[in-house]
């Protein structure tokens, strides 16, 4: 039961297990948790109507909304007839992906126009968000970036007994039978995707390469890609990719101190999306000090500096180079993988996320006038 005095809130989200959404849904929620919050967090689809939400939000005396996404959520926020204001954080695939389509591209249009606040995580979310929605450039100073903090819980899990484990099962069996009479787990150094098996996320990027790399004479390293099955008729084409590629393992998910344990027992994490909000993987692997080569993209750019606090790549041939400079130069690991904790704790450390939140809500709530429905 909530205290007297406490103000309620609403965190609207995609709540897949296992998702980018969940996890920072969660974190942004953490921030709430005190004796002056009480903060609700719902899956939007689990409302019908916007009258059934209207209701809910009734009932628990809700202050003010606070939607990730701006299609999953803004689809019901766009539709709601109330006085309280609302906010909208950029997910990453809405900016970049959902509005191509141009029906989705019209309800997150009105569900942004209605929102009393935009988050955004970083410059190129903000510049693509006023480049699909030029008319947002009228009220920019709504549009506020907030980075994402990142809170890493490594659980005792080892992706080497994983292997071991599993030798010879699927295409791990090159790690075991066809390779090597044993899986020498001290040996085997681990390169790790963390994302969802879909189009965007370009799993397959590299797999190719590096199956090739493998086999050509590098048994010791095993590419290994985690994460949930978002498409299937993609997922079909990616499994049977897999199932051919020597040195390539799949773990259709894992629960996320397990994923974290993997991150930190890895000698390096790869982003290759075709488009990012801004990757939680890569942000965690820098906090946990493990390197990250990064798929020259404007998202990624915005948090790896090359040669600073990471490394950037455009092709597979040139993943595989800062692979190698990784394993082969030590001191060069030792600087990135310095300068990554150094940029986390600066940029994204999650007691100035908590600050950003909190001390926006108190504005819109302070001043209701903000929220302006056009």
């Amino acid at each position: 039961m909530a205290g007297p005095g406490r103000c309620h809130i609403l965190l609207l989200s995609p709540l897949k297990r296992e998702s980018g959404n969940f996890t920072t849904a969660g974190r942004i929620r953490s921030h709430f948790v005190n004796d002056e919050w009480v903060c609700h967090m719902k899956d939007a689809r689990e409302f019908q109507s916007a009258a059934e939400l209207a209701n809910y939000i009734e009932v628990n005396n809700i202050a003010a909304v606070l939607g990730l996404h701006a299609l999953h959520s803004g689809k019901i926020l766009c539709d709601l007839q109330c006085t309280i204001p609302y906010i909208i954080i950029l997910g990453g695939t809405d900016v970049n992906e959902h509005c191509k389509d141009q029906q989705s591209s019209n309800i997150m249009a009105q569900a942004l126009r209605g929102a009393s606040h935009i988050v955004s995580f970083c410059s190129p979310m903000t510049e693509q968000l006023l480049y699909v929605w030029p008319e947002l450039e009228v009220n920019r100073q709504k549009i506020l970036k907030i980075p994402q903090a990142v809170v890493t819980e490594p659980s005792t899990f080892s992706i080497h007994d994983y292997l071991h484990k599993h030798c010879g099962v699927g295409a791990i069996e090159t790690v075991g039978s066809r390779a090597a009479a044993q899986v020498c787990r001290d040996k085997v150094k681990i390169v790790t995707l963390v994302a969802g098996i879909r189009p965007v996320k370009d799993p397959l990027f590299l797999v190719k390469a590096f199956s090739e790399w493998h086999t050509a004479g590098h048994k010791d390293f095993i590419f290994v890609i985690i994460g949930p099955t978002e498409d299937d008729s993609y997922t079909l084409k990616f499994k049977n990719e897999i199932n051919r590629s020597e040195g390539v393992i799949f773990i259709p998910g894992l629960l996320f101190g397990d994923t974290h344990a993997t991150i930190q027992d890895s000698v390096a994490v790869v982003n290759t999306s075709l488009s990012e909000g801004m990757s939680g993987a890569v942000l965690e692997a820098m906090h946990l000090g493990t390197a990250v080569i990064v798929r020259d993209i404007p998202s990624n750019l915005a948090v790896v500096t090359h040669r600073h606090d990471g490394l950037v790549a455009s092709s597979p041939k040139e993943f595989l180079d800062c692979l190698e400079s990784l394993v082969q130069d030590t001191e060069l690991y030792r600087m990135l993988t310095d300068n990554a904790s150094a940029t986390i704790d600066k940029v994204h450390s999650n007691e100035q996320e908590k600050q950003a939140y909190v001390g926006m809500v108190k504005d819109i709530l302070a001043d209701k006038s903000s929220h302006v429905r056009s």
